[in-house]
């Protein structure tokens, strides 16, 4: 659990936050001026079953990094598949199979069936799913479809028979754009987006709150190595991207690796363990409430400079760890915290899940369940000696249950900074389980009880329910108060808040 710290006299007496009728989530202190009793707590989903397992020749090292898309009555997952013998590419072999995208379908987000496609030849046969052979990214889907195009893919490219060498392309060159109407052929657009070297799985997408374009990518700060930085722009096609000159003098991992040319909002901090550093980003603007971000970068905690004396291989290969899903949260996609505790934890030894989690991008609103899918490739050097041990998952969450404000038996309580609502019922996002009760008092912007509304004439809250209506002796009706400068006082014990969110019903 982690504390939540009372803000400055000024944030509580600053001007009212306009919470319309938006659902507001508890990932923060932000929605907490005064507290007693109570903590921030992140939750980890529950693992539940092995969506997609290894299966194919193509998919004999492992499969990995997904993105979910919904695609007129269905969901697709695109995702990352590597053949044994070619986890590294060769640049004299222009036409090996390398990484590649390949292709599943789901009407339920349970059951996933590969989607034969027959466009490449790959290991000498067209019948595969693979969309996009020989490169590795993220999926963009482009409300604006950007030159007549709604699907983008924000690539790594290599030099290949595939991907014709054009505009200076070549392996380690920078990030390129793919582009397609369909979502299954694909052409690559003219032009580099960045002349960095950023392998990993970068990511775009459309931000609907700042109306622009913006990109989670990798960096490489010095003495913290692995980190995330961001970039927002208005234009997608207007190449390259914006960022800072870059300097051939500074000193680089490679040759043309991202240090700070573009600024850096995720790296390593003080508390991680040492040789650990951020391998993605995976940032999600949360889709049930506007204000809301969420990242579940995976970390990575390095074996080179390890000696096991014997007991394992920890330390007999470069670029050789172990990595979990870790959360972060922010309020505007730049300014972030992240958990200490792991969101998804490695599985027993011997399990699919016991070394490397990535989570992919894309989540799926089923009932009062959120749906993610994690890769468990097992790809790193010490852990892929038999390949095609990993898979991926599905978890589930619960909806707004990243994050809660919990009270334990001995109660707790809260209150909000000076809102503005619309509407007529007051709804929580709460679990009480079978010992827990909340209850709900209204203040005016002073702070004073407003008669009708006073913890004294609060009906109680327990259970367990993503929606549950607050009550009053006198009824649930706040019409009367809507539009109005006012201020939650929730007491709680023996429970968990996720969320609050001001409704109109009809009477």
């Amino acid at each position: 659990m982690m504390q939540a710290n009372s803000p400055s006299v000024a944030h509580c007496k600053s001007e009212p936050i306009d919470v319309g009728s938006r659902k507001q989530l508890f990932i923060d202190t932000a929605l907490i001026a005064r507290q007693e009793g109570i903590a921030l707590a992140m939750n980890p989903p529950r693992k539940a079953e092995w969506v997609l397992l290894p299966e194919t020749p193509i998919e004999s090292q492992c499969v990995s990094c997904s993105r979910i898309v919904r695609m007129r009555d269905e969901w697709w997952m695109y995702y990352t598949a590597i053949p044994l013998g070619n986890f590294d590419y060769d640049p004299a072999k222009k036409d090996g199979s390398g990484y590649m995208i390949c292709l599943a379908t789901s009407g339920d987000g349970l059951t996933w069936k590969r989607k034969n496609v027959n466009l490449f030849t790959i290991q000498g046969s067209r019948d595969n799913n693979v969309v996009m052979p020989q490169t590795s990214g993220n999926i963009l889907c482009d409300p604006n479809r950007s030159d007549g195009y709604p699907f983008w893919f924000l690539a790594n490219m290599k030099e290949t028979s595939v991907w014709k060498e054009a505009d200076g392309l070549q392996f380690h060159s920078g990030l390129y754009l793919l582009k397609s109407k369909d979502g299954i052929h694909w052409i690559r657009h003219p032009g580099q987006a960045l002349p960095f070297y950023m392998d990993s799985n970068n990511e775009c997408f459309y931000d609907s709150r700042l109306r622009k374009y913006v990109a989670y990518l990798r960096s490489w700060v010095p003495g913290k190595n692995r980190s995330v930085s961001r970039l927002e722009f208005d234009d997608l096609l207007k190449l390259p991207w914006p960022h800072a000159p870059f300097d051939p003098q500074r000193k680089r991992l490679m040759i043309n690796t991202l240090i700070d040319e573009i600024p850096v909002v995720m790296t390593a901090e003080p508390g991680d363990p040492p040789g650990m550093d951020l391998y993605t980003a995976c940032v999600h603007p949360y889709a049930e409430a506007d204000d809301v971000y969420l990242a579940f970068p995976s970390r990575y905690r390095h074996y080179d400079s390890y000696n096991s004396h014997g007991r394992d291989l920890r330390g007999q290969h470069e670029n050789d760890g172990v990595l979990d899903v870790a959360l972060a949260v922010s309020r505007d996609g730049v300014h972030w915290s992240r958990f200490p505790q792991a969101y998804v934890g490695l599985g027993l030894l011997g399990q699919r899940d016991d070394a490397n989690l990535y989570m992919g991008t894309g989540m799926i609103r089923h009932g009062d369940e959120i749906w993610q899918y994690c890769a468990t490739p097992n790809r790193r050097a010490y852990l892929r000696q038999e390949g095609g041990v990993g898979g991926i998952m599905r978890l589930a969450q619960r909806v707004d249950g990243f994050v809660s404000v919990d009270a334990g038996p001995e109660g707790g309580e809260l209150v909000t900074p000076v809102l503005r609502f619309d509407g007529n019922r007051l709804r929580l996002n709460i679990d009480c389980g079978a010992m827990g009760e909340a209850w709900v008092e209204i203040l005016d912007a002073a702070g004073a009880p407003l008669p009708g509304f006073t913890m004294a004439e609060s009906v109680s809250v327990d259970r367990n329910g993503t929606a549950q209506e607050v009550w009053w002796q006198k009824g649930p009706d706040l019409a009367p108060l809507s539009g109005q400068p006012i201020r939650l006082r929730i007491k709680m014990r023996s429970a968990k808040l996720y969320a609050f969110q001001f409704v109109s019903l009809v009477p």
